[in-house]
């Protein structure tokens, strides 16, 4: 985000893959989970933010160029190079296991996180307290995802 000078926009037309980045949640005097390095935005190209309507009519695309990304197979058995839907599980793995393709409205096909929740309390913690409650994070969703649970139900434990 550097060479974007911290620009998410720019970044985003780019098809910048970013983490950190020091800013508010979009429309919000709030800091979002990236100013945190608790959000990652993959391919936003391939993987756009889009609103929609109650009726899931589309609204608006992110960036406007991505429009041919904006229809996503029902089936992840067969996701498209680049598309999000084929590194979920690896995300998950990895401590990030929310996923913005299952926003109803405001569906963010990029954007991967921690728990919002997860992220107050390691925010609130000394680093080493904070890398082991982490870690820890991991753990019991391995150990859930293992047991044969979804991976929505392991994310939505706590």
């Amino acid at each position: 985000m550097n060479s974007y000078d911290g620009d998410d926009d720019r970044a985003i037309a780019d098809n910048n893959t970013s983490g950190f980045n020091h800013r508010n949640v979009e429309g919000s005097s709030g800091l979002s989970l990236h100013a945190y390095g608790l959000a990652i935005d993959l391919n936003p190209k391939l993987n756009p933010y889009v609103r929609r309507d109650g009726s899931g009519r589309v609204l608006s695309v992110s960036p406007p160029s991505s429009i041919d990304y904006v229809r996503r197979s029902r089936s992840f058995a067969n996701p498209r190079l680049g598309m999000a839907e084929s590194v979920l599980d690896l995300f998950a793995e990895h401590g990030f296991p929310v996923w913005g393709g299952y926003w109803p409205y405001e569906v963010d096909y990029q954007h991967f996180a921690v728990r919002r929740g997860l992220a107050l309390r390691l925010a609130h913690l000394a680093p080493a307290d904070a890398q082991a409650l982490f870690e820890d994070s991991i753990r019991r969703y391995a150990t859930c995802h293992a047991d044969g649970r979804s991976r929505s139900s392991c994310v939505n434990r706590e």
